[in-house]
């Protein structure tokens, strides 16, 4: 999730015990470095609660980018066409 956006939602922002490398989509190392910071947050989905982390980064334009540990647990039906 992108650490601004998150500093502009005023959410609660709490730093990693020990620093995770950081890498792109692409596999690349980002250029922001490591993680350094996280939020847990309670995510709704139809009527559904599951609390999950966000780790927080620089995503330039992006504000958030949801990986595989959601899809795992969201399961979303989603039409590709």
């Amino acid at each position: 999730m992108n650490l601004t956006y998150t500093k502009w939602l005023q959410l609660p922002i709490k730093r990693m015990d020990e620093l995770r490398k950081l890498l792109n989509v692409d596999g690349m190392e980002n250029k922001s470095g490591e993680l350094h910071y996280y939020t847990n947050l309670q995510v709704q989905m139809g009527t559904n609660y599951t609390n999950l982390r966000f780790y927080l980064t620089e995503l330039g334009e992006q504000k958030a980018i949801l990986g595989y540990p959601w899809f795992a647990m969201a399961q979303p039906k989603i039409d590709w066409k």
